[in-house]
């Protein structure tokens, strides 16, 4: 009644979010969890000995384990040497510098097996350093399950990212894990789920229109800003437009856009305004309605979750204020 669920962290020189990160798991709802550390920093270096003092808090918790790569593997291979070490039936992750609200697993498990599902995603919230409210990522815009239908709208949308995710794990030892890719790891493990379900028609993907993750963005060790960004963004186009032949001609158009404004938007928090204006005015050029459409529908998300704050950092107030922490579906 109670299968295992193993939440797969990667860490490397932030040591300083873990314990926040961690005890976001310990204070689930659900009982049956554990969360396996996989710490990627290089060995004997600073990052690698304050790593190994946090999780000392933990020795003696059977819900932790902590891995140590030998050599810097990057977050996806980190996630691969979770999965292969992860005792749970079903495997959900969670980056190191944020956390999930105390219902997260319990409410995605019981939606998984209600509707037998292999891979599930939600919505999330994302947060400023401060708890400002930067952006509330919905998938609203789905509303059939048929695996056509999400290899469909994730070529146009991109239904991401990696702590949205819950999976079975043989499904996921089944696809071989996360791809080593610079970029875009949720991606293309999502693309690769998808593409083996058209193959198998017993697997099945949903999605649950709720949010019980906080994201916060940061500025240590962010590879969503600059050329390597751009680079990857590119890489994923490339992806996309091999799987063009199932959109409209319209959709297709979208998709052309939908990369331009991401790279503008990357260039506008790199500070690279020339190329900011540059790609900026591409994505005008190709769609000017898009444009003004997304530009309206980012407003309005904003506005709609004026009200919503990131939970706080004191785990007890946490718990007692569930609330206050349990974001609204």
């Amino acid at each position: 009644m109670y299968p295992k669920v193993s939440v797969i962290m990667p860490t490397c020189k932030r040591a300083h979010f873990l314990v926040r990160a961690i005890e976001s798991v310990l204070n689930q709802t659900y009982p049956n969890i554990e969360v396996v550390v996989v710490d990627d920093n290089s060995d004997d270096n600073e990052s690698r000995l304050g790593t190994e003092s946090v999780m000392q808090k933990y020795s003696s918790d059977e819900r932790v384990k902590y891995i140590q790569n030998k050599d810097k593997c990057g977050g996806g291979i980190s996630r691969n040497f979770g999965i292969e070490a992860a005792k749970g039936e079903y495997i959900t992750f969670l980056d190191d510098y944020d956390m999930y609200t105390p219902p997260k697993i319990e409410s995605q498990l019981k939606f998984m097996m209600m509707h037998s599902l292999d891979m599930s995603f939600t919505d999330l919230h994302i947060y400023a350093p401060n708890g400002k409210l930067t952006e509330h990522r919905t998938r609203r815009f789905v509303r059939d399950w048929s695996t056509e239908t999400l290899l469909k709208q994730h070529l146009i949308y991109a239904l991401t990212s990696t702590p949205t995710f819950m999976a079975k794990k043989d499904l996921l030892l089944k696809i071989g894990g996360f791809r080593n890719v610079p970029v875009g790891q949720d991606y293309v493990l999502m693309w690769d789920i998808l593409e083996y379900a058209e193959k198998h028609s017993e697997v099945r993907v949903g999605y649950l229109p709720c949010s019980y993750i906080v994201v916060y963005l940061h500025n240590e060790g962010r590879i969503s800003v600059g050329q390597r960004k751009i680079d990857g963004e590119m890489l994923l186009y490339k992806m996309r437009c091999s799987r063009k032949d199932m959109l409209t001609k319209n959709e297709s158009k979208f998709v052309d856009f939908r990369l331009y404004s991401v790279l503008a938007v990357t260039c506008k928090r790199g500070g690279m305004n020339k190329e900011f204006l540059k790609y900026a005015l591409k994505a005008f050029n190709i769609s000017p309605v898009f444009t003004f459409r997304e530009a309206f529908s980012f407003i309005k998300k904003r506005f709609e979750s004026k009200d919503i704050r990131a939970p706080p950092v004191s785990y007890t107030h946490l718990l007692a204020h569930e609330t206050e922490a349990d974001l609204v579906c």
